[in-house]
């Protein structure tokens, strides 16, 4: 079988940070709010509440609080994002996932 080969990269910014909020809603089985285009500080969506038992086992089964989504777009489409692309944009954010 072949794998799925998607043009991600031709959607523009707004249209993958809509795809996004898709999938992540989906997959996490959560409402999960985009945010309008707007001085966001780097948060193009999230999601508060109640966090129980998942859908994917890798993920935390039980919390409480807030999520903060962030979608990185690029117009590269044979470029890979690795975590110490996105160092900066961590620190920036006191007690963020790493």
């Amino acid at each position: 079988m072949t794998a799925a080969s998607y043009a991600l990269h031709e959607l523009g910014w707004r249209s993958f940070q809509d795809l996004c909020g898709v999938v992540l809603q989906q997959h996490l089985g959560k409402t999960v709010h985009m945010f309008a285009d707007s001085n966001d500080l780097g948060q193009d969506g999230g999601w508060q509440g109640q966090w129980e038992e998942s859908r994917d086992p890798a993920l935390m089964t039980e919390a409480v609080g807030s999520v903060v989504i962030q979608c990185k777009f690029s117009v590269n489409g044979s470029g890979t994002l690795t975590m110490s692309q996105l160092q900066d944009e961590l620190e920036s954010m006191p007690g963020a996932f790493r």
